[in-house]
């Protein structure tokens, strides 16, 4: 079986820690989406370029932002260097702090201790290097979330991938940029641009009319994206095997996975 799974992969922005919009959108057009997905398998295997954070599965609430991945002006999988150059020289002027930071310091990247780092650090640092951009790695062998989600250890961005609890972006959205949410790894509430986000949530929040909800859902997923709180990148794939004794076995949409509550043993 190979179908999507019901993740949005990103890599979260610590907002308070990189302050400038300029910046955090440079990484996003510097960084070789299509380099790493390959690796990872291709879109046989490892999924589609990311269009937001809300999953295709979540289908009532999803559309393309229109922002960033297929189907926005500036997107090309292989990075738009040009693009990306012309939002660090708006920063060496708009923020030079945090530019200094990122050209000469480095900014540091929380990930997990994994087999595959040594192959996709050099990809990562080469791509960002094309937009004279410093990574550095916070490689985190144990207690991953416990420590990304605390705001002391959490370094400047962080790996990370969301699925909806149900099929409703009312698990995706507030969860990830609310000031309330369960999983907000983006530090974004002192961000300018914040109000008027979270006051768009608490009316979707209550809007029981689906269709408005929704639209709503879209908008907002949207508005994140041009903030660029997160670096999204893939819509996620899963493979699954199974003995010739299991019967029953199908792929549940609504929850991205095989309907294991259905399953039985044929023997």
């Amino acid at each position: 079986m190979n179908n999507s799974d019901p993740y949005a992969n990103y890599i979260a922005f610590n907002v308070k820690a990189m302050p400038c919009l300029e910046i955090r959108q440079a990484m996003y057009y510097s960084r070789d989406a299509k380099a790493l997905l390959d690796y990872a398998g291709g879109p046989t295997y490892a999924g589609s370029y990311a269009t937001g954070v809300i999953s295709p599965l979540v289908a009532t609430d999803y559309a393309p932002t229109k922002v960033v991945g297929p189907g926005s002006p500036d997107f090309m999988p292989e990075g738009n260097v040009t693009k990306a150059k012309a939002l660090m020289e708006t920063a060496k002027t708009k923020c030079p702090a945090d530019y200094k930071k990122a050209t000469e310091d480095g900014i540091t990247l929380d990930v997990r201790q994994s087999v595959t780092l040594n192959d996709t650090i050099p990809i990562n640092e080469a791509a960002y290097a094309r937009a004279g951009i410093k990574v550095k790695w916070n490689i985190i062998s144990s207690g991953y979330y416990s420590t990304v989600m605390n705001p002391d250890k959490q370094k400047d961005m962080s790996a990370s991938g969301w699925g909806a609890d149900w099929a409703n972006a009312s698990t995706v959205i507030p969860e990830l940029f609310a000031s309330f949410g369960g999983f907000n790894l983006s530090q974004n509430s002192a961000d300018p641009a914040y109000k008027a986000f979270e006051d768009k949530v608490n009316i979707a929040m209550k809007t029981t009319d689906r269709k408005k909800q929704a639209a709503i859902w879209k908008e907002l997923d949207a508005y994140a994206m041009k903030q660029m709180w997160v670096l999204p990148t893939t819509f996620g794939k899963a493979q699954e095997v199974w003995g010739s004794q299991v019967s029953g076995v199908f792929f549940w949409v609504p929850q991205g996975n095989p309907a294991y509550g259905k399953m039985w043993i044929n023997n």
